[in-house]
């Protein structure tokens, strides 16, 4: 990682949501209705593409000060060409706390595989629990998502933010499909390209990215 500049500042953020009775007492969404994950009702979640399925709209899934598809996806767009111009092949970041869960969305009890400390990474990785919440990531997609051109850039992204229905209706489409569909659009052919570079590079020459 780059250094870090002079006189920068930081939030750091603390997030404590206990168990699921605790967390649905005080975080609740604009509905009043639980947010742990899997507490969302299919038949009440908005379609893709209506006013409720961005912000500030009055029945909207999320809140008004929550990030909008279409700008997420502008703004991949625009980190993607500053990381190809002047980052590429020189920085690499990684996150690591010791505690290892399914995903940095379910950080709860029941997706917590171990502990770096005292358990090897290829483990956990191979854990019976986390082979199965891996295919369920995929096996849970709608048909909206089955045929999309970008199945395999996405694979649905995260299963938390499955929020809106497909348009024929079908619940478990994320809040952020058209965002991620633009940034592929913009990214895909690039992306291609370099990784065509990497395969046909010698071994000993391929640049770490």
């Amino acid at each position: 990682m780059g250094a870090v500049p002079e006189g920068a500042r930081f939030l750091v953020g603390l997030s404590i949501d206990g168990s699921k009775e605790v967390h649905d007492r005080h975080r609740i969404d604009k509905h009043g209705e639980p947010t742990a994950p899997d507490a969302w009702d299919p038949a009440r979640l908005p379609i893709v593409g209506t006013p409720e399925s961005r912000p500030g709209h009055p029945g909207s899934v999320v809140t008004d000060w929550s990030v909008d598809p279409e700008e997420y996806g502008y703004f991949l767009c625009k980190v993607w060409d500053e990381w190809l111009r002047r980052d590429v092949c020189k920085v690499l970041a990684v996150e690591h706390d010791g505690s290892v869960y399914a995903c940095d969305h379910y950080v709860y009890p029941k997706h917590r595989r171990g502990n770096l400390l005292t358990r090897k990474l290829g483990s956990m990785v191979f854990d019976p629990e986390q082979v199965r919440f891996g295919y369920a990531k995929s096996e849970k997609l709608p048909q909206y998502c089955r045929d999309c051109s970008y199945l395999t850039d996405c694979w649905g992204e995260c299963p938390k933010n499955r929020l809106l229905r497909t348009p024929d209706g079908e619940p478990g489409l994320n809040y952020l499909c058209p965002g991620l569909k633009k940034f592929f659009a913009h990214a895909s052919r690039e992306a291609d390209r370099m990784a065509k570079r990497l395969l046909d590079a010698p071994a000993v020459a391929r640049p770490r990215i």
